[in-house]
């Protein structure tokens, strides 16, 4: 028996060297791919939504718009779980519901930029009104609005027009996600909640909380650590491995991403890459409506690594070629997104403002000629 030992040992020491030394080179050649919006504890100003429609809103008019997002994270030098203010971030709306400086008078001939978050300006804070500031002799509409797609975007589209704005252009700031999002509205629930609170515990999955404008960060802290305690009851501790692993191993977050593609190989679907028809049917309705009209795709954290996952990507340019949409890309790295947020820092969302100006000037181009699609 005392000879086998030996050789356990050295089986054991060479499968943890083997497991470091993975460890080390997926770590050193790709970027993190993953989000961790499960960890995250979202807080907005009071009252900061308004249902305008059937799968359609808007921010409330004329008023400040504060938003805090906390993340908990494994800290491995004291086992035990963080709570770290990842983004707060200070805006305004203006008349129409929707976050920037300017007023949009009827009348105003206006050029409008739609979006979902990534053009709102979650995480590295907004940075619509840089563009503005820059681009002074043209009137710019905000249309980015969090978690929504393009047929929501149409909606926004037909609400601006019955507000009397005069379409200039239209130039739609997408990832991959918005051509698989359905039209929504912030539900009976997350309006009472934010509107009066208190907030039920129970119904805490991601939802948005109320906050003061003058709320302390570490208020913030300690309402986000019972939202987490109430999130993931039961073992403290096992919480804290399973945060620890997805945070911080490389390889622990490639063999999920490999197992997982596995599995669809054998079961002969490897990835939902799904396109709405009404989203489709939207492009073709904005395109319709006969002014220069472009897309800008900007990569998601997870699509932008020698291991990143673009199915979706791919079926959406599909999407835009055979719907002959004009399109660029906007490329962002690593370095351009949140430590844990899957959205952009302030330097990725500078980059996307330079993208977003230089589109704006194909724009003005696409009245004179065709542009082609890249």
């Amino acid at each position: 028996m005392s000879k086998v030992w030996p050789h356990i040992i050295y089986l054991l020491s060479t499968g943890m060297l083997v497991l470091v030394a993975l460890e080390l080179l997926f770590r050193f050649t790709f970027s993190d791919p993953e989000n961790y919006w499960s960890y995250r504890f979202s807080f907005i100003s009071v009252a900061a939504f308004e249902n305008r429609g059937e799968g359609f809103w808007t921010f409330r008019p004329h008023t400040t718009v504060r938003e805090v997002a906390v993340y908990a994270v494994a800290s491995p030098s004291q086992f035990k779980t963080d709570f770290v203010v990842e983004s707060d971030c200070r805006t305004n709306s203006n008349n129409l519901g929707l976050l920037q400086r300017d007023d949009i008078e009827a009348g105003s001939a206006a050029t409008v930029i739609l979006g979902d978050s990534f053009t709102e300006g979650q995480g590295g804070c907004p940075w619509f009104d840089r563009l503005q500031s820059h681009r002074k002799n043209d009137r710019l509409v905000n249309g980015g609005l969090m978690g929504t797609g393009f047929e929501q975007w149409r909606r926004l589209v037909a609400y601006l027009q019955r507000r009397g704005v005069d379409l200039k252009g239209l130039l739609a700031i997408a990832i991959s996600d918005d051509f698989k999002r359905g039209t929504w509205n912030w539900s009976r629930a997350q309006v009472i909640c934010l509107n009066h609170g208190p907030c039920p515990q129970e119904a805490d999955a991601n939802l948005w909380q109320p906050l003061a404008d003058d709320e302390s960060q570490d208020t913030l802290l300690a309402r986000a650590a019972a939202r987490f305690a109430n999130r993931y009851p039961g073992s403290e501790s096992r919480a804290w491995l399973d945060m620890l692993f997805e945070q911080y191993s490389y390889l622990y977050k490639f063999s999920g991403r490999a197992a997982a593609t596995l599995r669809g190989v054998i079961a002969k679907h490897a990835h939902a890459a799904g396109v709405r028809a009404e989203n489709v049917a939207a492009l073709d309705s904005l395109k319709r409506i006969g002014i220069p009209f472009q897309v800008l795709m900007v990569p998601q954290r997870g699509e932008i690594n020698l291991l990143a996952d673009h199915p979706d990507a791919d079926a959406a340019i599909v999407v835009l070629k055979d719907h002959s949409i004009p399109y660029r890309w906007c490329r962002l790295s690593e370095h351009d997104f949140m430590p844990y947020d899957g959205h952009p820092n302030r330097a990725g969302y500078d980059k996307i403002a330079a993208c977003a100006d230089s589109a704006l000037g194909r724009l003005e181009q696409s009245t004179r000629g065709a542009v082609a699609l890249r």
